[in-house]
């Protein structure tokens, strides 16, 4: 779903259940990214790369809480 439309969807619970569906498919991919055995098997500027990946993904997740308005939640991702 196109992130513009998903913030003007009117049922709130609606658009609560897909931002935490989006940010559960985040919290995944960031694991993945950060799992060690992963980092041991590429090179330098793979790991550079991995953790740009990391990076952007943190922001997305911190991006699903302040779209949800829990700026405290926001704080801590930051």
């Amino acid at each position: 779903m196109n992130s513009h439309l998903l913030i003007q969807l009117q049922d709130f619970s609606q658009r609560n259940a897909e931002i935490a569906e989006v940010r559960s498919m985040l919290l995944k991919a960031l694991a993945n990214y950060t799992n060690p055995r992963l980092l041991e098997e590429i090179s330098a500027p793979g790991r550079l790369r991995t953790f740009e990946c990391t990076w952007a993904i943190e922001q997305a997740i911190a991006t699903t809480y302040q779209v949800q308005n829990e700026m405290s939640a926001v704080s801590d991702c930051l």
